[in-house]
């Protein structure tokens, strides 16, 4: 079984979907939420089931809802970067917060890589 580690930009995804749901109509927001933890289940279980979209980058796509979990494989961490909107383009994110975009400024890469490193060790000190 693997960790699930959810960053931070992907929780605010989340949040901003679950309230634009629930404005549309009352209750929505719950169903989205129960796909989305029904996705974060299957992830933990067989995260390799799921296609590479570039590099180690993997994508799973929700049947009921128009989005996309953009996640990657670290040890035996499933480490998801971003809900997004399918009808969103992923690389207009900032580049500091979108996965796909630090493939093609490898110092960039390095960097994010160090950062996840030491956020890593530290938390589990």
């Amino acid at each position: 079984m693997y960790q699930l580690v959810i960053k931070p930009k992907a929780i605010e995804m989340a949040k901003e979907a679950y309230e634009w749901y629930n404005e549309q109509q009352a209750g929505l927001g719950d169903l989205f939420l129960d796909e989305l933890e029904g996705y974060y289940d299957k992830l933990e279980e067989l995260p390799l089931a799921y296609s590479k979209i570039k590099k180690n980058f993997r994508q799973a796509v929700l049947h009921k809802f128009p989005y996309v979990i953009v996640f990657e494989i670290i040890k035996k961490e499933v480490v998801i970067y971003s809900i997004f909107h399918t009808s969103r383009n992923p690389r207009k994110n900032s580049k500091e917060d979108n996965p796909l975009k630090l493939q093609r400024r490898p110092y960039l890469k390095i960097e994010y890589t160090r950062a996840l490193n030491h956020a890593f060790s530290n938390a589990w000190r």
